[in-house]
C-alpha cells in the first residue's frame, strides 16, 4: 500500500475547528472509485463497497483511546490500537482505496490507494489488514 494521501479540505476543517483530532471518531471505509482529494466530506464520496460478503457501508471503526492525539516536539500523532481488518464472507467484495474520516463531523482525513483492485474471495476467507507505520495514522509536522 502506498503512503497516505491527506484530503486538502482536511487542513480547512482543522483550522475551522471542524473536526476534534483529539476526540475524533475514527472510521476507515473501502472504495472501488478514487476519491478526489478536494472532497471534504465522508457522505459526498462515491464508490464505497456495498454492505454485504464481510464488508459494512461506513466502514471499521479505529479503536485509538481516549486523548488520542500525542504531541512529541511539535509532530501530532494519532495512533491505531488495534489493526484494521476485513474478511470477505460468501461472494467477497472487491476495492482499491481505503479513506480514513470521522465518523462524528464527516471529515475525509487522508486515503490510501493499493495500486490495483483488490478482491477478497468469500470462499477462502480471504482478509485484508490495513497495516500502518509503527500504528501510526495520521502525523501532522
Amino acid at each position: 500500500m502506498t503512503s497516505a494521501t491527506k484530503f486538502t479540505t482536511f487542513v480547512d476543517a482543522l483550522s475551522k475547528a471542524s473536526i476534534n483530532l483529539n476526540t475524533a471518531a475514527f472510521k476507515v471505509a473501502l472504495f472501488t472509485s478514487a476519491p478526489s482529494t478536494s472532497t471534504s466530506l465522508y457522505s459526498s464520496l462515491t464508490g464505497e463497497v456495498s454492505s454485504g460478503n464481510g464488508y459494512t457501508t461506513g466502514g471499521i471503526a479505529v479503536s485509538s483511546g481516549s486523548g488520542q492525539a500525542t504531541d512529541s516536539t511539535g509532530t501530532e500523532s494519532i495512533a491505531s490500537l488495534t489493526s484494521i481488518t476485513w474478511t470477505a464472507s460468501s461472494s467477497g467484495f472487491s476495492f482499491r482505496y481505503a479513506v480514513l474520516y470521522d465518523s462524528t463531523s464527516g471529515v475525509n482525513v487522508e486515503f490510501w490507494d493499493n495500486g490495483s483492485t483488490i478482491t477478497l474471495s468469500g470462499a477462502n476467507g480471504d482478509q485484508f489488514v490495513l497495516t500502518q507505520t509503527g500504528s501510526v495514522l495520521l502525523t501532522l509536522a
